[in-house]
């Protein structure tokens, strides 16, 4: 949400849409982004940030191997996303292989790798242009990523949740 916009996410039809929600209760569509092919594919998103003028998506590519991305959008003119800037990586420290949340705290992005069991931090301070910055990696033990599925960050703080661990982290 944003003001009087709430945008949103569809895995199934690869899109990003944009609803005016200033009469409650009666939500208004203003504009989509759909793309399943090219650099700013949308299939399979899982998450959208919008801490501002722009929209984060985290999207884990199931049907192109290589899709596994985090994007962003500038949404100034609320609808019409405009996409500025991806990193994509599969496999490796920044892996976004399986990747379902992005969280959005001044000029860092946080993500969760569900298949390669990764938190990262991406530096966003130049919009289009996102910089892996840190990782961690670990499948077992008291700080396990482990089928990581959600990222929230507070203050000084990130949390993460495990899905095949059951555990709650804080890093």
């Amino acid at each position: 949400f944003l003001g009087d916009y709430a945008f949103t996410v569809c895995k199934n039809d690869d899109t990003l849409a944009v609803f005016n929600i200033s009469a409650h209760g009666n939500p208004v569509p203003i504009g989509t982004y759909n793309d399943s092919e090219c650099d700013y594919s949308l299939d399979v998103v899982y998450a959208v940030f919008v801490p501002g003028d722009y929209a984060y998506t985290a999207f884990n590519g199931a049907v192109f191997d290589d899709a596994d991305t985090i994007a962003v959008w500038n949404i100034s003119a609320h609808g019409n996303p405009v996409p500025v800037g991806t990193y994509t990586a599969s496999s490796g420290d920044y892996s976004l292989d399986g990747t379902q949340s992005v969280f959005v705290s001044g000029d860092y992005a946080y993500t969760v790798s569900y298949a390669d069991d990764t938190l990262a931090v991406w530096n966003i301070s130049a919009h289009g242009n996102p910089v892996p910055i840190g990782t961690y990696n670990d499948s077992e033990g008291d700080y396990s990523l482990d089928g990581a599925t959600d990222v929230f960050v507070l203050g000084d703080y990130a949390y993460t949740v495990s899905q095949h661990d059951d555990t709650l982290a804080v890093f």
